[in-house]
């Protein structure tokens, strides 16, 4: 049976490149150079499909949540208008704001899990609370890089690819905006092009 898609708003690409949008549930990379827009095209996605009906979670850790509304606001979209279906999860302060909860959970807890998987544990938590507070169907991270660095990942591998699954576990469409590394970096592999659908 086919998955239902979710529509991009975009015209033309829905019909024309992905055959009627993306389908429900998948990990999708949207990967570019600097400056090349992607978190207005992954915020663009949500706020469309939350006017539609279908409520979003847009995850900035970079950029501040006031910010990413300051620059969306000079793209024409009015994000009061959906202010309820597209809440904004501000971790600007990353690390920093993960930390402050892993303490306070740390302090609940009689055994310490190392560092990165305390702090990923965090995260999780506080999407999957919001996934039932408000039932969202589509998830955007801005960005994967952060995250990461964030993480600290040991086995970049393995912990990207138990990411992506517990994300399609979730049973959310989700976005991770991704740096296209310079052409002067070393070339490497990256798991998450792999990894994602």
């Amino acid at each position: 049976m086919a998955r239902p898609l979710i529509k991009t708003h975009i015209r033309g690409f829905d019909e024309d490149v992905l055959r009627g949008g993306i389908p429900q549930g998948h990990v999708v990379l949207v990967r570019g150079a600097s400056g090349t827009m992607k978190s207005s095209l992954a915020y663009y996605v949500l706020y469309h499909n939350a006017l539609a009906g279908a409520p979003g979670l847009y995850v900035t850790l970079e950029q501040t949540a006031a910010g990413l509304l300051e620059h969306i606001a000079g793209l024409g979209l009015k994000a009061t208008a959906v202010s309820e279906a597209l809440p904004i999860l501000d971790l600007s302060r990353g690390r920093e704001y993960l930390e402050e909860m892993v303490s306070k959970v740390g302090s609940m807890s009689e055994t310490a899990a190392p560092r990165g998987e305390a702090l990923l544990a965090v995260l999780k938590a506080k999407i999957f609370e919001l996934r039932m507070k408000r039932n969202f169907r589509l998830l955007a991270i801005d960005s994967w890089d952060a995250l990461e660095l964030v993480l600290e990942f040991a086995d970049r591998r393995a912990e990207t690819f138990g990411f992506f699954e517990w994300l399609r576990d979730l049973g959310v469409t989700s976005l991770l905006i991704s740096e296209e590394p310079s052409l002067e970096a070393p070339p490497t592999a990256l798991e998450e092009e792999f990894l994602a659908d």
